[in-house]
This record gives C-alpha cells, sequence and structure tokens, in this order.
C-alpha cells in the first residue's frame, strides 16, 4: 500500500478568534447555513485585498519554484499576491523542517493566518521536495491559504472507507487516529460546503490508493488544479470582466 502524502495539516487556531477575526477580514465569511446547529464560518481574504507573501529558503532555485506555482491561482482571482522579504508577509512561507516542532508540509487556513505572531510562518513546504516535483504539494498548501479545505473530507464525496485498512496505512506514515479522523474523514456540512461542491478531481483532494477503499476504488494524484477548482476559486474571489 503506497500512501502519497500531501498534506500534513492544518494550524490549529481558537476557534471564536477564528471566526471574529475572519469576519472582521470578510463580513461574508459569517455565511448562514440550512443548518442551525452549524456554527461554521469561511476564512477567505477580503476582496480585491493584496496579500503579501515571505518565502524564507536558503534554496534560491526552490523559492523561485514555490512562487512560480502560487502564481498558478492569479489569473482565477481578485487577491494581489505580492512577494515580500524577511517576516512581512500576511502568508510566510518556510521549508525549514521542523518549524513549529512539526514537520511535512502544513499551513494556516485562509484568515486564521492572521492569528499567528508575525515571527512564526504560517505555512511550511518541507525542502525534502526539492527532490521531487514540488507543484503539485504547493498548489495544495496555498488553497488552505486561500482558504479552501480538504475536497476529499467534503460531505458529497461519499467515499466508503475501510477505516482499518486507512488507520494502517497513515498510521505507518505517522499519522495518529485523530489526525485521521481530522484530516481525512468526512466534516460535517458547513458554509463551506454549500459554497463549494465536491470535486473528485480538485488539487485539494488526497490520492488514496484502492487498499482503504472498499470496492477497489483509487484515487488518482492530481498536479493541477482541476476545472472544478478554477470555477470555485473564481467564485469566492471574481475578477471583474
Amino acid at each position: 500500500m503506497q500512501i502519497i502524502q500531501t498534506c500534513t495539516g492544518i494550524l490549529s487556531v481558537y476557534a471564536q478568534h477564528s471566526r471574529d477575526t475572519a469576519i472582521t477580514e470578510n463580513p461574508d465569511n459569517e455565511t448562514s447555513t440550512s443548518h442551525p446547529e452549524s456554527k461554521s464560518h469561511n476564512r477567505f481574504w477580503a476582496q480585491n485585498r493584496t496579500l503579501d507573501i515571505s518565502i524564507t529558503s536558503n534554496f534560491p532555485s526552490f523559492k523561485e519554484l514555490i512562487k512560480e506555482s502560487i502564481l498558478t491561482w492569479a489569473p482565477h482571482i481578485n487577491l494581489t499576491l505580492r512577494f515580500v522579504e524577511g517576516n512581512e508577509g500576511v502568508i510566510r512561507i518556510t521549508d525549514t523542517p521542523d518549524a513549529l516542532e512539526r514537520n511535512g508540509h502544513w499551513s494556516a487556513l485562509g484568515t486564521d493566518a492572521l492569528l499567528i505572531p508575525s515571527h512564526v510562518p504560517t505555512m511550511q513546504i518541507h525542502r525534502r521536495l526539492r527532490e521531487s516535483a514540488p507543484g503539485p504539494t504547493i498548489l495544495h498548501m496555498f488553497g488552505h491559504a486561500l482558504g479552501l479545505e480538504h475536497a476529499h473530507q467534503h460531505p458529497d464525496a461519499n467515499i466508503d472507507w475501510h477505516l482499518p485498512n486507512l488507520y494502517k496505512g497513515y498510521g505507518e506514515i505517522g499519522y495518529s487516529q485523530d489526525q485521521v479522523l481530522e484530516y481525512i474523514l468526512p466534516k460535517q456540512r458547513s458554509a463551506y460546503t454549500q459554497l463549494v461542491p465536491y470535486d473528485k478531481s480538485s488539487i485539494m483532494h488526497f490520492p488514496f490508493p484502492s487498499e482503504v477503499i472498499f470496492n477497489d476504488i483509487e484515487y488518482g494524484y492530481y498536479t493541477e488544479l482541476s476545472d472544478g477548482d478554477i470555477k470555485a476559486i473564481s467564485a469566492i474571489y471574481p475578477v471583474a470582466s
């Protein structure tokens, strides 16, 4: 069983602070749902905002590759993506292993980045990616920075999980059962899932081998923004025609 690790997690912040910050940044983040028990909110940036991004890396070519991959999103959003030096970015990316004592690739979700202290990164793209094809992982991680959540956790995904194999496979690459629950298994319906439909081909979807799903269904490794990704992000941050 081969597990491809795209993303190791989302930075956690205090829920009420997340909500208050998101709504202050963009009042539309306080989106009502048809499920009154849900107190969910979106974490999208204000429309037409300039989003400053800083990248800390000792590898100039890797830094440029991160920039190029991030800019793949640019034609489809009304945000201005501006690269700055040092810790001046609202989005602060590091490739340093064990930053915040966490390995792998992780990010704050959208406006939650505003709650991270300015001397601390809001995203890590592990430098080991230099030895492989980093583009898809960077696209995925910056999707989180724009406020996009994991596609495979959408309640309309209806993935028939083989839970013993899922826990075993992800346990072998360091996931606890709590992490499987948090980052892989389905979420409840929310403001986000009402706005963004399920897309099996999304860059925000994990690949899964057939062993972790009944009926031997396999979910592939997608390397580009899907048509659904472009449609969704263009609806969230519509570009003036």
